[in-house]
């Protein structure tokens, strides 16, 4: 007598399933992977886009000023970094501090704060609370994600940003030649 098969028997169902099962789990795993991965690029991309528009407003002052000084005036609850002197005796003073209210992320924020105006505000959040390190070119005074380098008319400022949930920065770094003539 001839047997016709005509399905498939227990033991070959419950192999393909679990076939099925592994090889779902090894595709779903790869894609949380890839999408962490693709967050913590967006996240960097965003990060490098705030350094560098923190860097050319910065870059603006330096260029429309008359000098920089590596010391800025006392401000109660702030970290001084340094002040850039404009010809009409105004200044503009740039200064950290640790996180303050939401929506700011920490370590720390750079506030920028004009004299002539008599006000201040945050330039830019997510500044690391590591110093500099030789990724951040020239040399001079080096503070808490800042660096500043000044050598005659031109300025290279160094800005080390944290990226959240992790202990990766990122430098991003600006040199700046003043407009100002010397003396005016």
């Amino acid at each position: 007598m001839r047997y016709v098969h005509s399905g498939f028997t227990l033991v070959e169902l419950m192999v393909a399933a679990a076939a099925s099962l592994i090889l779902t789990s090894i595709a779903f795993a790869s894609l949380l992977t890839f999408q962490q991965m693709s967050q913590k690029q967006d996240e960097k991309a965003a990060q490098k886009a705030e350094l560098q528009r923190a860097l050319r407003f910065i870059a603006s002052d330096i260029q429309e000023g008359k000098s920089v000084e590596r010391t800025a005036p006392a401000l109660s609850g702030y970290r001084r970094l340094f002040k850039i002197n404009r010809s009409d005796g105004s200044t503009i003073g740039y200064y950290s501090t640790s996180r303050g209210s939401r929506p700011w992320s920490g370590p720390k924020i750079i506030y920028r704060r004009d004299s002539k105006k008599d006000i201040s505000y945050a330039l830019i959040d997510q500044i690391s609370d590591k110093k500099p390190s030789s990724d951040c070119p020239g040399t001079g005074f080096s503070n808490l994600g800042v660096s500043l380098a000044i050598e005659g008319s031109k300025v290279t400022v160094c800005l080390v940003g944290s990226l959240s949930n992790s202990n990766e920065v990122l430098v991003e770094s600006i040199q700046v030649t003043s407009r100002a003539r010397p003396g005016s």
